[in-house]
Parts: structure tokens; sequence; C-alpha cells
């Protein structure tokens, strides 16, 4: 169906919090397209207002947070025993940026 360009259309969807939380995730990560970045930064600014609560600990947690491998973990357990980090190389570069 071919509709000409002055005829509005309606979009309607529903999803729970967690695959929409998924979704804004991928979507505002600095890789993404700058269009689908503006989309689901307005998305965000809507669903603050619906849920703050959750998506304060979305933003804190999720977007603000670092993941640490299991090798990180155990380089930061002796870290924080006083011994020496024990990763090299690029792993241990990474792991000094996450923890900047």
């Amino acid at each position: 169906i071919n509709l000409p360009l002055s005829i509005y259309t309606q979009w309607y969807w529903q999803m729970d919090l967690h695959n929409l939380f998924h979704f804004l995730k991928l979507r505002l990560h600095e890789h993404a397209q700058w269009e689908i970045r503006v989309y689901a930064e307005v998305i965000l600014s809507i669903i603050k207002k619906v849920c703050p609560i959750a998506t304060e600990a979305f933003e804190t947690l999720i977007l603000s947070g670092e993941r640490f491998s299991g090798s990180e973990m155990e380089a930061l357990k002796k870290i924080l025993n006083g011994e020496e980090n024990p990763l090299k190389g690029r792993e241990k570069t990474l792991f000094e940026e996450k923890l900047s």
C-alpha cells in the first residue's frame, strides 16, 4: 500500500521494562547510529517520567557501570589485598581504563 506523504500514521507497541532497558542499552551506546541514539534518548526521557526509580537504577548500574571478567575480579581482589596486579599487556591496560 502506498500512502501519500500528507497522511499521518500512528505506531503502537508494548514491551516489558526489562526488554525496553535492553533496547535502550544497545541504542544509547556510543557506537550506535546517531539517529537511533536520538530516538533512544527521547524514549528514555519518557520512561524517566513513568518509572523514575527503575530508570535511575538503569542509568546508574547499566549505563554508567562497568563489567569485570573473572580474571579482572581476581586481579581486583589481589590489588585490594596489597598484592601486585597479575594482569599483563592489553588485558592490564583495559582493566586500568575501567578503574579510571
